[in-house]
């Protein structure tokens, strides 16, 4: 399988088919017995369940990263700056960890159900931070929603099958087999 550089592109397949493994195996989370090849050794990578350190302010978490703030306000989350992850809603939570990931210096960003216990307004903010960095890095999504999220292609997880797809997410024209385990 053999991505751009810059982009975004979908993961699908059923429940259970290895799509978070999947994510795993490129960020080197899980072994795996064949080779990936990465050029970008800047991976950031937004878990089903955020992150965040408990003992750190949402301020504190930002400047961790060198990112601004304020920046929080475009998810509608200006108001928690000084709270505890603790402190947070699930949602509020999932979108401090997709700015953390999704605005750092990263060249390839995994994200594993961004949209997660997220409202519909918030979703289309997050599309639209999305398809703005695209532009920047690589962004390989897992996502269940069916929302409006603008991509570049998609990869599909069929019987021990990798499919991608370019320009076009909803069909398949590169077709890579998996080892077998």
């Amino acid at each position: 399988m053999s991505l751009p550089d810059r982009g975004c592109f979908i993961i699908k397949g059923k429940n259970g088919i290895g799509k978070t493994t999947l994510l795993n195996i490129i960020a080197k989370v899980t072994s795996y017995k064949g080779k990936v090849y990465s050029d970008s050794k800047d991976i950031g990578y937004l878990f089903q369940t955020p992150q965040l350190l408990d003992d750190l302010t949402i301020k504190e978490h930002f400047s961790l990263f060198s990112i601004n703030v304020n920046t929080l306000k475009k998810l509608n989350l200006g108001e928690i700056t000084d709270q505890y992850p603790s402190k947070l809603s699930s949602g509020q939570r999932q979108r401090v960890g997709f700015l953390l990931t999704i605005l750092s210096d990263n060249k390839l960003v995994l994200l594993d159900e961004p949209f997660a216990n997220v409202d519909e307004e918030n979703i289309e903010l997050m599309s639209e931070i999305i398809k703005e960095e695209k532009h920047k890095k690589m962004i390989l999504i897992i996502n269940h929603h069916s929302g409006n999220l603008e991509c570049d292609g998609a990869i599909k997880l069929i019987n021990n099958t990798v499919r991608v797809s370019r320009h076009d997410c909803n069909n398949s024209d590169i077709q890579v087999k998996s080892p077998k385990r």
